[in-house]
């Protein structure tokens, strides 16, 4: 038997700058050539100098080599402190990855925590974060040997929060759970009902168009001791979530949709990982991303503490990266002639497109070699040619070299939780969702460079992700790196406009076939960059996190008045919906304080919960002041004209009538769509049936000042004729309006609009005499209008001191409200 002398060596004689470390390790690979690069001797200097410090965020491109950097860390704290050192990664993939880096380097490592050379503090544990957050985690969450550790290393820290996100949440499928689903939606079926009846039927009949609904915090409060009873009888089916979150149910958001329930903290209950807490040091590693608020959020990482990360001092670690969007270049590039392009330029490169759902995917099928849900994903790196779709993976997947020239970021990701989906439909587009979705993007951009040497052409497609980052100025949340490329490419598109799908895809070959002068000015670009190690927390995160310390404590005064420094915010979706948080942490303490508030915050935020004792006033009539408001909304949704052209044709994309069956989103965008499509027209448009669930209409426009079109929307209708209940519900509808608005005092006329594919009606069905369809030729008429009117109006020079023209305009194109009616609708006899 060889010993293996460098086993004998003492504790004091132990190297602990991981840069000596590097050097004393005997059997590396060749692959090294004896030396780190720069940027990681760069990077573990600075770690070294502030290694003491309780947390450390360490922020490296992807490709700069960090499994390597990590790695020397963790056996630097291992061989100083004699303590156990733990690495974390997202999944089991990771693990391997990180396996196999160890043993080039000839660094010990297992991945069993009771093997023995990690608990003789001679080999760093590798895990999935699985096994650090759950209920049975055996740091923290065992009754007794929890394992003691001295450093937890945190790589790629925001996939690992959304998995910590997702081990806290119980869910109860109601195909796995039948009776224990029943039994808690009947605990809040009135009030769900109260909230919105329409919606709550389609969950309770398992109608897979249902929205998710929120339970009201006060109604949950009251019931959540009968819910801990009832999921109690099944405890053994949710023994690794249901011990992180048993005794903080007060501290929980509980979701309801048509196939499950979600009960989730309001923040990771991290503090129940004892030995995390309390570890000497944490290290958390990222892409250089620019939003680091899920630290404090989820990690409980102290602000005043962690004052900045550890950073190269130059971006020169990145690939070679052009970013192009095709769709914003000229807004009649279509998703099929896009696809149909990046097929053939898969005949020579490797195409990957990442879709947020698998219903995207399906777009992609007539086109894929290989759609990959998310398992076999280490087979997606044997081909240099051909398309394959991934669904819904934005992180860690290595796609280097060949294996992937395009990648292809085809639509905005989506929420995960059911509480994000409800969240986002409450907020739209405000600046915190906007950061998420950009930094999801940003991830995924980066699975195509895994080196400085790497290269890899980024095509954003469809017409919702080129408007958040074209009119909401998405690229300013990249990070420091990614804007510099994406800048560079922007530099580009004075050329590229107008041009056609051919001539805009053509510049990719800059990038692919490596253009020397094209790589130079890339180097050169990225070169003048330098990383700012300050860290960006948002505001919110802070008071969320310092909320959910106080009301563990109970101290839910403070709790509640943390909220009042977010109170300020200008924007009354986003300022509605902090009242509503708020009014949460009130209730604990004073429920009529609390009910008073979310009055206020509904008036605000017409998609928040109904507040209790109702809503006060419905929704006032505005005077109509349609060219005032055309403008008015064309400046507040688009930065210049061409930005207008974009936002305005993203809302006409999700105008198709869609089977339910083959998207069951679709509807529920097209809904969105009507509302933004009244808004564009001028008119004064809202969603009563989503903003006060007391069987009102999707959709209502008021048109002028006394005339309304109140509008049902079945785009997704698989039906070949207009149901008896699609009549009823236009009848109800109808009558909502008559309540609510036509009085002695007041009468306003209305025109009851049905949108269906089709215009015959079945034997029981009963419409009334002067309801009109919209179909799909009407509306295919409609999205022709509304895109010439659009054109015409970005090319009036001056438009604010043209009314007069615009007038004409929708004189032109039938888009006043008689000639709207006469020329898009289809009059029932």
């Amino acid at each position: 038997m060889v010993i293996d002398l460098s086993m004998l060596m003492t504790q004091d004689s132990k190297e602990i700058d991981p840069r000596a470390i590097f050097n004393s390790l005997l059997n590396k690979s060749k692959k090294y050539n004896g030396y780190l690069r720069d940027v990681q001797s760069e990077v573990l200097d600075k770690w070294f100098d502030q290694r003491n410090n309780k947390d450390n965020v360490i922020k490296m491109n992807t490709g700069s080599g960090k499994t390597v950097v990590a790695l020397l860390i963790l056996q630097s704290c291992m061989n100083e402190m004699n303590e156990k050192s733990v690495y974390i990664v997202p999944d089991k993939y990771l693990v391997e990855q990180v396996e196999t880096e160890a043993k080039d380097l000839g660094i010990n490592v297992t991945t069993d925590p009771n093997d023995l050379k990690f608990m003789q503090k001679k080999a760093i544990l590798i895990i999935t974060m699985h096994k650090l957050i759950n209920g049975k985690s055996i740091f923290g969450l065992r009754y007794e040997n929890n394992i003691d550790v001295g450093t937890f290393l945190i790589d790629d820290v925001h996939r690992c929060m959304e998995i910590a996100e997702d081990q806290s949440t119980l869910i109860i499928n109601r195909s796995d759970n039948k009776k224990l689903y029943s039994d808690i939606v009947l605990l809040f079926a009135d009030e769900l009902a109260r909230q919105n009846k329409m919606n709550f039927n389609k969950i309770v009949g398992n109608d897979f168009l249902a929205m998710p609904m929120l339970i009201p915090f006060w109604k949950w409060q009251d019931k959540k001791e009968a819910v801990v009873n009832l999921i109690s009888k099944y405890r053994d089916c949710y023994a690794f979530v249901l011990p992180l979150i048993e005794n903080i149910f007060e501290l929980c958001h509980c979701t309801i949709s048509n196939d499950r329930i979600e009960i989730s903290p309001k923040c990771i209950p991290i503090h129940k990982i004892k030995k995390f807490a309390t570890a000497k040091r944490r290290i958390y590693m990222s892409a250089t991303l620019s939003d680091d608020s899920v630290l404090i959020s989820n990690f409980d990482v102290e602000k005043n503490i962690l004052k900045k990360s550890i950073v190269p001092k130059k971006a020169s670690d990145i690939g070679d990266r052009m970013i192009l969007y095709p769709q914003a270049l000229n807004p009649e590039i279509s998703d099929e002639s896009l696809k149909n392009k990046l097929k053939e330029l898969s005949e020579k490169y490797r195409v990957i497109v990442i879709v947020p759902s698998n219903i995207r995917a399906n777009f992609w099928n007539d086109v894929a070699d290989h759609i990959y849900t998310g398992e076999s994903l280490n087979m997606i790196r044997d081909k240099t040619r051909g398309l394959d779709v991934v669904v819904n993976r934005y992180e860690g997947i290595d796609l280097p070299d060949d294996s992937c020239r395009i990648l292809v970021i085809d639509g905005l990701p989506t929420g995960r939780k059911q509480y994000d989906i409800i969240k986002e439909s409450c907020l739209n587009l405000n600046e915190k969702t906007i950061k998420n979705r950009i930094q999801k993007i940003e991830q995924g951009m980066g699975r195509g460079v895994r080196s400085n040497e790497d290269y890899c052409s980024i095509v954003l497609m469809r017409k919702d992700l080129i408007n958040i980052i074209y009119n909401s100025n998405g690229d300013k949340y990249f990070s420091p790196a990614t804007q510099k490329q994406f800048e560079l490419s922007l530099a580009m598109y004075d050329q590229l406009y107008n041009q056609s799908l051919d001539d805009i895809i053509e510049t990719l070959d800059l990038c692919l076939e490596q253009n020397e002068r094209w790589v130079s000015i890339g180097k050169s670009h990225l070169n003048k960059v330098d990383y700012d190690s300050k860290l960006s927390f948002s505001n919110d995160a802070i008071v969320e996190r310092k909320a959910f310390n106080c009301a563990l404590k109970h101290n839910y005064e403070e709790a509640s008045s943390s909220f009042n420094t977010l109170l300020q915010n200008d924007d009354k979706d986003t300022c509605g919906w902090i009242m509503q948080e708020k009014a949460e942490y009130l209730y604990l303490q004073d429920p009529a304080s609390a009910h008073k508030l979310m009055q206020s915050a509904h008036e605000k935020n017409t998609s928040l919960l109904i507040p209790m004792d109702g809503i006060r006033n419905i929704r006032n009539i505005k005077m109509i002041d349609r060219i005032e408001n055309i403008l008015e909304y064309k400046n507040i949704k688009s930065k210049d004209s061409n930005g207008y052209i974009i936002y305005v044709e993203s809302v006409l994309d999700d105008l198709k009538f869609i089977a339910n069956d083959v998207d069951y989103n679709a509807p529920k965008r097209f809904e969105k769509a009507i509302h933004e499509l009244g808004k564009i027209l001028g008119f004064d448009s809202c969603r009563p049936e989503k903003e006060y669930g007391d069987g009102g209409p999707d959709n209502l426009w008021f048109v002028d000042n006394n005339m309304a079109f109140v509008i049902e929307c079945k785009s997704g209708a698989i039906s070949k004729e207009i149901s008896k209940d699609d009549c009823a519900q236009l009848l109800s509808s109808s009558q909502w309006f008559t309540n609510k608005y036509c009085s002695t005092d007041r009468s306003i006329d209305y025109v009851p609009i049905l949108i269906h594919k089709s215009y015959t009606f079945a034997n029981d069905a009963s419409p009334s005499g002067n309801m009109v369809i919209i179909g799909e030729k009407e509306m295919n008429n409609i999205r022709d209008a509304i895109k010439k009117f659009t054109k015409s109006l970005t090319s009036i020079s001056n438009a604010t001191n043209n009314t007069d023209e615009i007038r004409k305009l929708l004189q032109m194109y039938y888009l006043t409200p008689k000639l709207f009616l006469d020329k898009f609708t289809h009059k029932y006899k």
